[in-house]
């Protein structure tokens, strides 16, 4: 189940099992960003982030914004971070955030999608499949600010 957090200074969109949490929230910037963090004991592969698709939708594979984080010395043309990762939690960014240019596909997908799959890999080479219902479509709108 999805539930509105306080995560720092953020209203975020988040669900948990025994393993990993995953949210989504809103920027200062206006961006909005994705978090993994691993609860199981498991520590990311530093060098494979992960990636999660929508029912059998794009998969927005992490490792984009990691490569443009190193690319670009840790900055986009606006001078903001988009990737941020340690042994156990993961931050990234999944959209620009200004909705005169569009909502890209991750945000009309969480919005009206129906099942979030998360594949994360582990630095003990295992790979690991998370599902979890996308059932919160007005909360994501709510929290995360769309007009959808």
């Amino acid at each position: 189940m999805w539930t509105q957090s306080k995560m720092s200074d953020y209203d975020a969109v988040v669900t948990s099992n025994d393993d990993v949490t995953i949210g989504f929230f809103r920027h200062t910037d206006n961006s909005a960003w994705v978090f993994i963090i691993t609860e199981s004991g498991h520590k990311f592969d530093m060098n494979r982030p992960p990636v999660y698709w929508i029912d059998d939708g794009e998969k927005f594979d992490l490792a984009i914004m990691k490569n443009l984080q190193e690319t670009m010395d840790g900055l986009d043309g606006d001078d903001h971070p988009v990737y941020s990762d340690d042994d156990d939690v993961i931050f990234a960014r999944v959209w620009h955030g200004d909705a005169s240019e569009g909502y890209g596909q991750i945000m009309p997908s969480l919005v009206q999608g129906r099942n979030l799959t998360l594949q994360v890999y582990a630095d003990s080479y295992d790979v690991i499949r998370y599902q979890f219902e996308l059932d919160a479509g007005e909360l994501f709108k709510s929290v995360l600010r769309l007009s959808l």
